[in-house]
């Protein structure tokens, strides 16, 4: 944890060190990474280890993750993730650690049916376990980058998207367990979202802090969320 782990010299010759001492087999190790560099040699060393478990920084798929995750690359990670995946060698528990923000508000349940339906990444969030689905967090502070920050009229448009896709997955042919974490993770955020009015405070701060971020990245907020067009 802290900084990118697998960018860190020292934490593959520790591991190598584990492995000559014919202990990695007894060890399971776990990260918080973005997974934007697995190489060949990382990926050697854990298949050496009982278990390896990785909460993978993912925050949407496509021109969403490359907007929050600058200068990540969607396709980049992706093919990490399913190099990882299909790797039977690496005993592999991983799951989606998906950061909400205003930047993906709108497209958090979009990234859930892909998870479910598309991804192909079977055991990140294997759809048997307490998770089927994402391991979703909350962006608390600063407060421009809760998702309280919204006014109220988008907030209703965000409620309004997650009830089509509650609508969805009541009417698809998941289980039941998938069904249920679906919904209640769409419920968890709205209430989040409409227990406490941050745009009063904290909106100018999110408008301007977006606006120079773009400029100075050449980016554009409108080009992944449309939705706030009225704010830009």
């Amino acid at each position: 944890m802290g900084g990118e782990p697998l960018i860190i010299e020292e934490h593959f010759e520790s591991l190598e060190r584990l492995i000559a001492a014919g202990r990695a087999k007894d060890i399971q190790i776990e990260y918080n990474s973005n997974l934007t560099n697995v190489t060949d040699r990382i990926m050697k060393i854990w298949e050496n280890f009982k278990q390896v478990r990785i909460g993978v920084s993912i925050d949407g798929y496509g021109d969403v993750f490359e907007y929050q995750r600058t200068p990540a690359k969607w396709p980049s990670v992706y093919k990490n993730m399913k190099k990882l995946n299909d790797n039977p060698n690496i005993n592999l528990k991983g799951w989606f650690a998906f950061t909400v923000t205003p930047f993906n508000v709108f497209h958090l349940p979009e990234f859930m049916k892909w998870k479910l339906e598309e991804s192909g990444l079977t055991r990140f969030n294997p759809i048997t376990g307490p998770r089927p689905v994402i391991t979703q967090h909350m962006c608390h502070s600063p407060k421009y980058y809760n998702v309280k920050v919204l006014p109220q009229m988008l907030k209703d448009e965000v409620c309004d998207t997650y009830q089509e896709y509650i609508d969805w997955v009541l009417a698809s042919n998941h289980s039941d367990h998938v069904k249920q974490k679906f919904v209640s993770i769409l419920d968890g955020i709205m209430d989040f979202m409409n227990s406490e009015d941050f745009a009063t405070d904290h909106l100018e701060e999110f408008k301007l802090h977006t606006t120079k971020l773009d400029l100075i990245r050449n980016q554009n907020i409108l080009s992944v969320v449309p939705q706030y067009e009225g704010l830009f």
